[in-house]
C-alpha cells in the first residue's frame, strides 16, 4: 500500500507546478483600491446624469453648426442625361429649301413632309445654383441663440459631472468611516477576548480576584 501512496504523491507534485503555471496571475491594478479621486473621476465621466447631460451638450453643439449654414451661401447642382427620338411633324415648321439653280427646280425638302422620326438624339441637362442672403438678421439672432443654449447645456454638464462626484465622493467617505468603524469594533473584540483570557488565566493561577 505505500508504493501507490508515494507514486500518487509523486503524481501530485509534479502536477501542482503545471498547474500553478497555466493559471491566470492575479492582477495586481485590478485588485487595487480606488482613491477617493478616482472614484470621483469615474463617476464625473461615466453616471448616467453626467453623460445625459453632455450628449445635449454635444447636440446643442451641433444645433449651432446647423444654424450657423443659414448664413452661408447655397450652392446646389443638377445634371441629367435622356436620350429620345422625335417626328419631323411635330415640329411645325416649314423650312424653304430655294431652287436649284442649274435646273431650275426646286430642292427636296429637308424633312419629309409627311414627318420622319430622326434620333435617337442624346441630350445632357448640366445645372447649377447659387443663392446667398446679403442680411438675414432672422438668421443671426437664430445662431446667437442656438450659441446661448450650447452654453447653457455645456455648463449644465459641468453642474452635472460635479454633482455626480461630489456625491461619489461623499458616499466613499461614508464607507471609508464604516470601514474605520467596522475595523475599530473588531479591535475592541479582539483586545476584549484578550483581556478575558488573561483574566480567566490569573483566576486559575490564584493571582486574579474574583
Amino acid at each position: 500500500p505505500a508504493l501507490p501512496a508515494l507514486s500518487i504523491a509523486l503524481s501530485l507534485a509534479a502536477v501542482a507546478p503545471m498547474a500553478r503555471a497555466q493559471s491566470p496571475a492575479p492582477s495586481p491594478a485590478a485588485d487595487a483600491p480606488l482613491a477617493l479621486g478616482q472614484v470621483a473621476r469615474l463617476a464625473a465621466e461615466r453616471s448616467a446624469p453626467a453623460r445625459a447631460a453632455r450628449l445635449r451638450a454635444e447636440q446643442a453643439d451641433a444645433r449651432v453648426t446647423q444654424r450657423r449654414a443659414d448664413l452661408l451661401p447655397n450652392l446646389s447642382l443638377a445634371a441629367g442625361e435622356s436620350g429620345r427620338t422625335f417626328n419631323t411633324a411635330s415640329f411645325g415648321l416649314d423650312i424653304p429649301t430655294g431652287v436649284n439653280p442649274v435646273t431650275g427646280r426646286p430642292n427636296p425638302p429637308i424633312f419629309d413632309p409627311r414627318g420622319q422620326v430622326a434620333g435617337p438624339v442624346q441630350l445632357y441637362d448640366l445645372r447649377g445654383r447659387l443663392a446667398t442672403n446679403l442680411v438675414d438678421l432672422g438668421a443671426v439672432e437664430r445662431v446667437r441663440a442656438a450659441r446661448t443654449l450650447a452654453s447653457a447645456s455645456d455648463a449644465d454638464a459641468d453642474a452635472q459631472a460635479e454633482g455626480a462626484a461630489a456625491t461619489a465622493a461623499a458616499a466613499f467617505l461614508r464607507a471609508q468611516r464604516a470601514d474605520a468603524q467596522l475595523a475599530n469594533r473588531v479591535a475592541d473584540s479582539t483586545l476584549a477576548a484578550e483581556l478575558l483570557a488573561i483574566a480567566r488565566e490569573q483566576l486559575r493561577a490564584g493571582v486574579g480576584v474574583a
